[in-house]
């Protein structure tokens, strides 16, 4: 009975109790840039649309984080956190708050570019320190660690 209470607490401690909390999905505990979401800062680099891909401005500093509790924050002009639920390579995110600032022109272009992707569900990937997440239409983003 020891040894089952011990390896229920090891388990428990890892993470991988399977209990479907989110940010507990496979793959998103892995160490590391290259290993997984959680514990990176991903700062956007592209914007995947089915007609083109496109980089922000340079003045635009848009991150995304996951806080492996089930949340996730980003800010392509203004700020957003809301739940996100992750399986094998599918994210399901959605949006719990968010300010209300006015962005027009580039910024409200890259905001809803942003927004199209990180609502519902998508599939993720890291492969080299990038961070790919796309939807089913063609639309996607990219993030690089740091």
């Amino acid at each position: 009975m020891r040894t089952v209470v011990g390896v229920l607490a090891v388990l428990l401690a890892a993470g991988c109790t399977g209990s479907g909390a989110a940010g507990a999905g496979r793959g998103a505990q892995a160490p590391g840039p290259t290993g997984g979401l959680v514990g990176v800062e991903w700062r956007l680099t592209d914007v995947v649309e089915q007609a083109r891909t496109w980089s922000p401005p340079p003045d635009a500093d848009v991150r995304l984080r996951f806080d492996g509790a089930g949340g996730w924050s980003g800010q392509p002009c203004n700020r957003y956190s809301g739940s996100v639920q992750i399986d094998g390579d599918v994210v399901t995110f959605a949006t719990g708050s968010g300010t209300e600032m006015f962005c027009d022109g580039e910024r409200g272009a890259l905001e809803r570019a942003f927004l199209a992707v990180v609502d519902g569900s998508a599939r993720w990937r890291v492969e080299g320190g990038e961070l790919r997440i796309d939807k089913p239409d063609g639309q996607g983003l990219r993030f690089a660690a740091g």
